[in-house]
């Protein structure tokens, strides 16, 4: 293990320390739900893990996201390099970190079982397809933790924050990328004032 993933792996396993819980789940466009969870050693209470779904899918998605977490999926894999699903018929789930079609489907649903709605967040990365429309319907989304991770400073949004480094793009790069010795730009985000509810 390099130097810069056992000091970062040292400051998570110091900085659960403030989390008030461990029982929760993460919903999440991309990756982000696993790295955060990686991160503080929790458990993957949420189906959103080693995958993408873009936009404006993500935003149906959470709509009625009750609905669509057990909908059944249709394999539209064709000519990718990795699995596509399309949930319920509708929302398209890039499986990108999976083998197979059937092994994602199989972890999506073996985890949608254990999602904790008491213990909701909600995550949005300003990539893949996301406009400023989707970042404004998901700033009215009534769901009470949520967060959008976006690329430049939005003063209309009540729930966003801005993650530094990709203002001179049209969205967020890769925020799971290391920035300095330890660090990745997502940990620009006080996560654990945002699991313990305490943003506002």
């Amino acid at each position: 293990m390099k130097l810069r993933n056992k000091l970062r792996a040292l400051y998570f396993f110091i900085a659960k320390i403030g989390l008030k819980k461990n029982d929760f789940s993460i919903i999440s466009n991309n990756c982000i739900a696993g790295c955060v969870l990686h991160d503080f050693n929790i458990r993957f209470d949420t189906p959103t893990i080693n995958l993408f779904i873009p936009f404006p899918d993500y935003i149906k998605f959470l709509t009625k996201i009750r609905y669509y977490v057990n909908c059944d999926f249709i394999d539209r894999t064709n000519d990718s390099p990795y699995p596509i699903g399309l949930l319920g018929g509708e929302i398209a789930v890039h499986f990108l970190h999976y083998k197979t079609f059937d092994e994602g489907v199989k972890a999506w649903k073996r985890r949608a079982k254990r999602i904790h709605w008491d213990n909701l967040y909600i995550v949005l990365v300003e990539k893949d397809g996301c406009t400023e429309k989707d970042l404004e319907t998901f700033d009215k989304l009534p769901f009470a933790n949520k967060i959008a991770l976006t690329h430049v400073k939005y003063k209309k949004l009540n729930n966003a924050h801005h993650i530094k480094g990709f203002e001179k793009e049209n969205e967020l790069g890769n925020i799971m990328q290391f920035n300095c010795l330890w660090r990745k730009h997502y940990d620009n985000f006080n996560w654990i004032r945002f699991i313990n509810n305490k943003m506002k």
